[in-house]
């Protein structure tokens, strides 16, 4: 016949141990789940800002100059020009419908580089928008308003770059690692 206490004792030591596995794992897991939802959220505003940008380049043929147009025209809550990932205030809703008067403002709310003013590409080559580097991955979304991550420096990022950048009829020139923002060629 068992030994009921050795099984009930070795039970306890079992739950115990899985019970401080979990006070000591629980945090960091929490702490990955929740980084993993702040740069899908990023994604998501990203994918939106390029959504708003594609819809408004469709009558223009190019993309908003600057995303203070989207704004002006509620094409993008301003809210969504922010990184969850970082600490940047969203930007108040504004009534104003000149746009260059509120620039400098969507500017300081702003977490992401736009390339603005240029005729997209069809085939999703072109980078539209991409993250000032508040994770530890660079989020790039593309003319067709897709969404990719990158690690920093890499090969990858560097070849999406330079595709991007010797597309024939494009103005803007990106850092090779997008660590700043565009600049006309």
């Amino acid at each position: 016949m068992r030994n009921p206490c050795i099984t009930s004792r070795s039970s306890h030591a079992a739950i115990l141990l899985l019970a401080m596995a979990g006070l000591l794992g629980g945090p960091s897991l929490l702490r990955a789940a929740d980084n993993k939802t702040t740069e899908n959220d990023a994604t998501k505003n990203m994918k939106s800002i390029a959504m708003g940008a594609i819809v408004d380049a469709m009558d223009a043929k190019t993309l908003p100059e600057h995303l203070a147009v989207l704004v002006v025209k509620g094409a993008v809550d301003p809210k969504y020009l922010t990184d969850p990932r970082g600490d940047t205030k969203p930007m108040t809703a504004t009534t104003e419908k000149d746009w260059h008067k509120i620039t400098a403002e969507v500017d300081a709310h702003c977490d992401f580089y736009y390339v603005g003013a240029v005729t997209p590409d069809e085939a999703g080559v072109m980078i539209v928008l991409y993250d000032k580097g508040h994770g530890a991955s660079r989020l790039v979304t593309f003319s067709d308003a897709h969404t990719e991550k990158f690690a920093p420096n890499s090969p990858e990022l560097k070849a999406a770059v330079k595709k991007s950048n010797d597309l024939p009829g494009n103005p803007i020139k990106l850092p090779d690692t997008l660590d700043g923002p565009p600049a006309k060629k």
